[in-house]
């Protein structure tokens, strides 16, 4: 096939458009944030960033401290992502399996596929499960974020030549969330045998600020700490490192407390007060609608705008995606509704119910097509209040048309608005000269008359047969044996009986014969003549 160089030349200027990604803001207020990493059944973590909807994704859980940890690791937990292998570390000369998962195959690439769409990544400390963590001091809290940093933030050389885990490879988060939970009957011990009796706040200032520090160390691209307190003001945990507006992000649990959940409506964020101008706060909700602290998108957007004059408002979390996705109307998943939500804040438009789609246009109830002759190009116009579709055909056609000339190749019509159907003796079309093309004649017959009841005359009725009793087949001459008569009762006895006279009805009746009232002999039968050389028995 040959392709001329204007062609070429045009289709090497056509420019492919780049896949636009979108531009993360800390400081929005229509933001979406999503947990992911502990939902029942959960898909891959780069499908949830498929949604454009979602902004923020946090992965959860590094759920063991260091100091309840096998071999100085902490423990880690993410579902059904990993295979369950974990690290292996050398404690008194003796190899120990730690509780730092190593085999999670999709979570490295997802955290890759994530940002390259624009999505933040954080990775949550803590989460409801074990109950029992805490830091024995303010060094350990140093220890653990420096450890957190040096395996989940970015790869370092010095980090890897000493042998240090990293279980995602080189990929590493935008940044970390805390997510604490603990609850304990009575206070913890430390290595040492002292009773910690501040265990629910000691060394958290501590390693939200070495965190904060690691974090603020690295200018390749902007990252962020958030805390996901309980709705109670204030926290029983991180109170002193919110208040001293260490986080960039706060996203309030406004469910598994009743008095201060969002069902209620008895909460408000601006009891949430921070020296830093630049905290957004966020309302979390739950995705589960059986949950009892479950809300519809219209009952959310209604606490949303109750909450709207709040400076710092940030946007919704989301617990949890795998949640969201299962909860889906108007082909939307919960967390979509939420972004819906956002953007309707203050005074826009809401509605949960499905759009209704048409591919009627208005005033316009047929369709109509003009082709001129000897056109290569297709183009279409319609009338507006046209509603009735007329057509003429000249002869000499060679094509189907409603509207065709001698010596057209295309399809044309014409409408014109508001002209009912006619059609004029004179358009109909002559027999064409062409023997090919002349009109066959209509066809016509002659009506049928009514059919006539069914009967047949007698003399139809077929006769009985003709055929002489000669003309049948003959009986095969084969000599058949014969029974003979039996000896007491000679054959020729039945023929020379004479027949008795009727007897008149009013005689007596006779004796019978004495040959009729003799018993007969027992199993009397009549015997068969032996057959020749054998003995009759």
């Amino acid at each position: 096939m040959y392709i001329s160089a204007a062609a070429l030349l045009a289709a090497a200027s056509v420019v492919v458009p780049a896949v636009a990604v979108k531009t993360f803001d800390s400081t929005s207020r229509n933001n979406v944030v999503v947990y992911w990493g502990q939902g029942a059944g959960q898909g891959q973590l780069s499908a949830v960033c498929d949604n454009d909807d979602i902004d923020i994704v946090v992965v959860g859980f590094v759920n063991v401290y260091p100091s309840a940890a096998t071999g100085g690791y902490p423990g880690t937990n993410f579902g059904n992502q990993c295979s369950g292998t974990t690290y292996q570390t050398t404690v008194n000369g003796q190899t120990v399996s730690t509780g730092l998962l190593n085999s999670c195959p999709g979570i490295g690439p997802g955290i890759k596929a994530c940002q390259a769409k624009g999505v933040k990544v954080l990775l949550s400390i803590g989460g409801a499960a074990p109950a029992d963590g805490f830091l024995e001091s303010n060094a350990a809290g140093v220890d653990f974020a420096n450890f957190l940093w040096g395996a989940f933030g970015p790869s370092t050389t010095a980090w890897t030549n000493a042998g240090k885990p990293r279980p995602f490879g080189d990929a590493a988060f935008d940044g970390f969330d805390l997510d604490i939970e603990t609850v304990r009957a009575s206070a913890p011990k430390d290595s040492n045998g002292n009773t910690v009796t501040d265990w629910k706040t000691r060394g958290y200032t501590a390693l939200v600020n070495q965190l904060r520090a690691n974090l603020d160390s690295v200018s390749d691209t902007p990252r962020y700490l958030s805390a996901a307190p309980q709705c109670v003001v204030p926290d029983a945990y991180l109170q002193d490192s919110i208040t001293k507006g260490l986080y960039d992000f706060i996203f309030v649990q406004l469910y598994n407390t009743a008095q201060c959940s969002a069902k209620s409506g008895l909460f408000d964020l601006n009891n949430w007060v921070f020296t830093n101008p630049n905290v957004r706060v966020f309302i979390g909700l739950l995705a589960d609608p059986t949950d009892e602290y479950y809300l519809t998108p219209t009952e959310v957007r209604t606490r949303a705008l109750q909450q709207n004059n709040v400076p710092n408002f940030g946007g919704i979390m989301v617990w949890d995606s795998a949640s969201s996705q299962g909860n889906t109307k108007c082909g939307k998943e919960y967390a979509s509704w939420m972004k819906t939500v956002l953007k309707s804040l203050p005074s826009g438009t809401f509605t949960e119910t499905c759009p209704v789609s048409s591919s009627i246009r208005p005033s316009s109830s047929v369709f109509s097509s003009s082709i001129k002759p000897s056109s290569s190009v297709f183009s279409s116009s319609i009338k507006p209040s046209s509603s009735i579709f007329s057509s003429s055909i000249k002869p000499s056609s060679s094509v189907f048309s409603s509207s065709i000339k001698p010596s057209s190749s295309v399809f044309s019509s014409s409408i014109k608005p508001s002209t009912p159907f006619s059609r004029a003796a004179s358009s109909r079309p002559a027999p064409s000269s062409h023997p090919r093309l002349r009109p066959r004649a209509p066809f016509s017959h002659p009506p049928l008359s009514p059919r006539a009841p069914f009967s047949r005359p007698a003399s139809s009725r077929r006769a009985p047969s003709s055929h002489p009793p000669s003309s049948r087949q003959a009986p095969s001459s084969r000599p058949r044996p014969r029974r003979p008569a039996p000896p007491s009762r000679p054959a020729s006895s039945r023929a020379q009986r004479p027949r008795a006279p009727r007897r008149p009805a009013s005689s007596p009746r006779p004796s019978p014969h004495p040959a009729c009232s003799a018993p007969l002999p027992p199993r009397a039968r009549a015997r068969l003549p032996a057959p020749p050389g054998r003995q009759a028995y």
